[in-house]
């Protein structure tokens, strides 16, 4: 048997969750992979990028055929590296000028655009926008 990876990062975000799904099975019940030789495979690294390097290996160890990142916190030229080693897709990586894998990404411009216009519209007038910093603890977050 085959085996297929997506090396996770918190496994509470709707994106790892809805990736996870979609993995696992396509709409009216189907299983995405129940018709093939490949299995799923999960890592969960908690935004740890020494937690995903590891489970990369692991996984490439044990003869991975492909890995799907999402999220991933590793710098540029290990997620590089990566990809020279085994098939490779970042999902909400927005590498611009990568062509050593694929990504799968949202405009998140647009979209917080759109946001902002919508409750702009509601007429919400102090509207605040929070995130994490890259590298940060869950505690630490950036207001814009």
């Amino acid at each position: 048997m085959h085996s297929a990876l997506a090396s996770m990062r918190p496994s509470a975000t709707p994106q790892t969750a809805a990736a996870s799904a979609g993995l696992e099975r396509q709409p009216l019940s189907d299983t995405a992979l129940e018709r093939t030789q490949y299995q799923t495979l999960l890592g969960v690294s908690d935004s740890a990028t020494s937690t995903e390097g590891a489970l990369i290996d692991a996984m490439i160890d044990r003869q991975m055929d492909g890995v799907i990142l999402i999220g991933p916190r590793m710098l540029a030229p290990d997620m590089i590296e990566v990809a020279a080693r085994i098939p490779t897709v970042m999902i909400a990586h927005h590498a611009t000028t990568e062509t050593n894998f694929d990504t799968v990404n949202n405009d998140d411009r647009l979209g917080a655009t759109l946001v902002v216009q919508h409750l702009a519209s509601a007429g919400y007038k102090h509207i605040t926008y929070l995130s994490q910093l890259l590298g940060a603890t869950v505690h630490q977050v950036a207001v814009h």
